[in-house]
């Protein structure tokens, strides 16, 4: 077993902690409080190239693999926790598109969401379902050369921003998730309308929700087999699951790191904090649990690349990964006393942030449902 990483991506993963540290973790707080959506700063990370490492030279990507698009998403959410977004949706939107869109859709915008000129969204919950996908109510029919949508979806991040959706909508009524279809949505559609939500963190991801009033697509904008976009477009989530969960070590790592230096220099009773093994002893429980969730998330990674099925670990990163992660961060917030409390330092957005994981791509119990699944069959699953 060898546990270095490739030299090409020791590589980019310096070059992104350089770009994390100068221009990401000084303005992690600025978007937060002001409401911004720092596009150009994300246009210039799809410049630099950091959203292609999964998808193929021929629209731009540079075919690096999953473990290198993990790595570079742990550093730039070291930086700033909101700007790895990008990462998912740019990176796992445009493979979704390279795998099931049309040579037209995949022309004109896998460069463009690349290069951070455009964003799309992925537009699976609905108000009223969620994990169980055969609820699903958003149709789609087919009237001569076009598809009309109608419905409403939920809890899509960056939907105040999005150029274009990935739409889950119904196409055969009593199928359940079997007659669920993919389409391909501008946001300039008639009839397409959005509204944001007021989220505790995740404030420039501009999460909310999305309206379909007769919205009319060419019949082309099916992406992938009629009937089958639930399982085409599901295999992204072992990926996102991933990526996820080391977007929460990142906000981990950063917060420990912080720590370390602050347990230095802050003194009570004439010495340094750290010397006292209340305070060293959290902090190192919580070093030691990220690290490990950091290693089993690359190792998932690792499997993906060597086309190993790896849809178990990538739910034992999901459902254990987000709460060591946030556990770390509050342990730093209260190493930090009533100081770590206060806006003025990160880890009180870090915690907001990080804690909207809990729920993206399948809560914990979700994921205890999939392990359980793969490690012991279906036959005790209870649906």
């Amino acid at each position: 077993m060898d546990f270095n990483l490739p030299d090409d991506v020791k590589m980019v993963a310096e070059s992104v902690r350089r770009f994390a540290t100068d221009k990401l973790l000084p303005q992690y707080q600025y978007w937060d409080k002001t409401g911004e959506f720092p596009r150009e700063l994300w246009r210039e990370m799809g410049e630099l190239g950091f959203y292609g490492s999964l998808c193929s030279g021929d629209y731009g990507g540079s075919e690096l693999g999953a473990l290198a698009h993990g790595v570079i998403t742990y550093e730039v959410a070291r930086g700033d926790f909101n700007s790895a977004y990008p990462l998912l949706l740019s990176g796992g939107m445009s493979l979704l598109i390279e795998k099931l869109a049309n040579d037209k859709i995949k022309n004109e915008w896998i460069p463009k969401v690349l290069g951070g000129e455009k964003f799309v969204a992925f537009c699976l919950t609905e108000p009223g379902s969620g994990t169980d996908a055969a609820a699903m109510i958003t149709k789609a029919e087919a009237d001569g050369d076009e598809w009309v949508i109608s419905g409403e979806k939920a809890s899509v991040s960056l939907v105040m921003e999005a150029d274009a959706l990935l739409v889950f909508a119904k196409t055969k009524l009593e199928d359940g998730s079997s007659g669920v279809s993919l389409f391909f949505v501008p946001t300039d559609s008639e009839g397409f309308d959005r509204s944001p939500y007021d989220d505790m963190g995740h404030k420039a991801v501009k999460r909310g929700s999305a309206s379909f009033q007769g919205v009319r697509i060419p019949k082309e904008n099916l992406m992938g087999t009629l009937g089958r976009g639930f399982p085409e477009a599901m295999k992204l989530f072992d990926i996102v699951r991933v990526l996820l969960t080391l977007m929460c070590v990142g906000a981990a790592e950063q917060s420990i790191d912080e720590t370390g230096i602050f347990i230095k220099e802050r003194e009570a009773f004439g010495q340094p904090i750290g010397k006292f093994q209340g305070v060293q002893f959290p902090l190192v429980e919580a070093h030691s649990h990220v690290e490990l969730i950091k290693l089993y998330c690359f190792k998932t990674l690792w499997m993906r690349d060597q086309g190993i099925k790896h849809t178990k670990e990538a739910a034992i990163c999901k459902s254990m990964g987000q709460r060591f992660c946030i556990d770390a961060i509050y342990t730093c917030m209260q190493l930090h006393g009533h100081s770590g409390y206060t806006s003025d330092l990160p880890f009180q957005q870090r915690l907001r942030d990080t804690i909207g994981i809990e729920f993206a791509d399948g809560t914990s119990q979700v994921q205890k449902m999939i392990i359980a699944r793969e490690q012991f069959g279906r036959e005790i699953l209870s649906y």
